[in-house]
């Protein structure tokens, strides 16, 4: 092998662990600037079901999707009414493994004293493709009317 091969096959072997580097580092978008409640996608899976303030909604979800939401009793007694949604995806769903966090809360300013607000936080460890795809999702989830 010559020496220009060998440096050819080197860049594109740091190119492509780069690659990988990148999808597998968690990624965090979205407008919520609230810390997430856990740092992966595993600890959210195995600790959020458990809390008492967050009740699992029964929807019917794809494999590996599941939902949960603060409990009712939560949101009466936040003073902004603020209530929590996590869509968790595990495999063998195609967004795995991530989270969407959406915040909904209803201001109590003078000037708007009933306006809602929404703020979505995304967690993504999964691939580019998979992290980009979760990113446009909560995009779309962030636009619709409230």
């Amino acid at each position: 092998m010559t020496v220009s091969a060998c440096r050819r096959a080197v860049c594109l072997l740091g190119l492509a662990l780069a690659g990988l580097a990148q999808a597998s580092a968690p990624v965090r978008t979205g407008d919520d600037t609230l810390p997430l409640e856990y740092t992966s996608v595993a600890a959210f899976a195995e600790e959020l079901p458990q809390r008492k303030d967050v009740k699992r909604l029964q929807a019917q979800t794809p494999a590996g999707m599941v939902v949960l939401q603060t409990s009712k009793e939560t949101v009466e007694n936040d003073p902004d009414y603020t209530a929590t949604t996590w869509v968790l995806f595990t495999a063998p769903h195609p967004l795995a493994p991530s989270v969407v966090r959406m915040r909904t809360a209803i201001g109590w300013d003078r000037e708007h004293p009933f306006r809602r607000t929404r703020k979505i936080a995304t967690l993504c460890e999964g691939s580019t493709a998979a992290c980009d795809a979760v990113a446009v999702q909560a995009r779309r989830l962030a636009a619709a009317p409230l």
